[in-house]
């Protein structure tokens, strides 16, 4: 499946076109990626094409945009062996889990976003849409790359399934779509052919199969009582896609209402499942999300203001309230020594020569363990307990 997403880079605006294969996520969670400047059908077909690069056979789904069903992407579809099966409108389903892989990278690439964009603003000369195309392009790849590591190294990610459970599953979904696909042309077909329409079949098939069965079939009834009735119709076949548009355009708001509400219920199940799983691997291993809430946190590092994005708000100091939290209530009294050591470990992965970037980061840890100190107190601790726990000095 292949879908566009909007990313931003040196403050340029861009397009990112993105070929997943849904059964093969957990190993690469893209195929191949194109960033540009526009989205347009030489650019969508060349990352569809890259993607299926000695695979022919292979399906292709899309959305209905103009650049993945234009004769020059079709073209280029045919050529690699790619059949092209456009979704049907009202079915935002049809690429959920591409739609959340994007959901995955943006939010990482976001810091990079907004300090590229400063970076721009202060040297105008990086606002160049061909320097933020090549950063980009570099960016994505080498977060997909850690992304795959994080995957494979990570212990219970890789759930392999049953290949032979995998084909048949791709076959059944193959063979609805293209039963779905076949339904609409046989359709079109006995209409044109039974109002002995005017112009081409495979013309009048092929300019109209990307709407929907319903649609059609609901445009038919209405164009039949249209020819029972005495009225001069010069050119059915355009008529029957005047109406078919009119039966689409009436349905439309009904349909993006209920797609944003799926879509909506969608990703509020998808993020309630990512918390789930986040914090039990936190709780698993809560030293390793310590030193994950580090990282991030550490990324929101404004070199220029010598501070923290947002004062370090967001998702690293909530990976890291928790974890703290889980090893004071995991060691006891040893929690200080391995806090303590989590710090150094992350500390000495830095170059941070001026130590301004550690300082902005203690000061903000300091905090969370100020934080810990009072729920500890309120789990049965006291205060001073608490504290020589958390702060007692380092061993020389």
């Amino acid at each position: 499946m292949a879908d566009t997403t909007d990313i931003s880079v040196l403050g340029v605006p861009l397009k990112l076109v993105a070929v997943q294969d849904p059964g093969g996520r957990d190993q690469s969670l893209w195929e191949a990626i194109q960033v540009s400047e526009t989205e347009t059908a030489a650019v969508v077909s060349d990352v569809a094409v890259a993607a299926a690069q000695g695979r022919a056979g292979l399906q292709l789904v899309t959305d209905q945009g103009r650049p993945y069903i234009a004769r020059e992407a079709a073209s280029a579809y045919e050529a690699a062996g790619l059949e092209h099966v456009p979704a049907p409108e009202g079915t935002p389903t049809a690429k959920a889990t591409l739609e959340r892989s994007f959901r995955t990278i943006k939010p990482l690439l976001a810091p990079l976003a907004v300090f590229t964009a400063q970076l721009a603003a202060a040297v105008p000369t990086l606002r160049n849409a061909s320097l933020a195309r090549v950063l980009g392009q570099l960016l994505i790849s080498a977060m997909l790359e850690a992304h795959r590591l994080g995957l494979t190294s990570r212990v219970g990610a890789v759930r392999p399934s049953d290949p032979d459970l995998l084909r048949v599953l791709a076959a059944d979904e193959r063979n609805r779509v293209r039963h779905e696909t076949l339904s609409r042309r046989q359709l079109l077909e006995r209409l044109h052919d039974e109002y002995a329409m005017e112009g081409s079949r495979e013309a009048f098939v092929r300019s109209l199969r990307h709407h929907s069965y319903d649609d059609i079939e609901e445009a038919e009834r209405r164009f039949r009582r249209a020819v029972l009735r005495p009225r001069d119709i010069k050119r059915a076949d355009r008529y029957f896609a005047a109406i078919l548009r009119n039966v689409f355009d009436k349905k439309q708001p009904e349909r993006r209402a209920a797609r944003e509400k799926l879509k909506k219920q969608l990703r509020q199940r998808e993020e309630a499942r990512f918390i789930q799983e986040e914090q039990s691997r936190r709780e698993a291993s809560p030293d390793g999300a310590v030193l994950t809430g580090l990282r991030l946190v550490g990324g929101t590092y404004l070199p220029e203001r010598g501070t923290l994005l947002l004062g370090g708000m967001g998702g690293g100091r909530v990976i890291l309230r928790r974890a703290v939290a889980t090893i004071v209530e995991r060691d006891g009294s040893q929690a200080r020594d391995t806090l303590e050591a989590l710090w150094k470990q992350w500390a000495l992965k830095l170059n941070d020569d001026a130590g301004r970037l550690t300082s902005a980061v203690r000061h903000l840890w300091n905090e969370v363990l100020a934080e810990a100190t009072e729920k500890s107190a309120e789990q049965g601790f006291t205060q001073s307990e608490a504290r020589r726990i958390l702060y007692r000095p380092a061993p020389s």
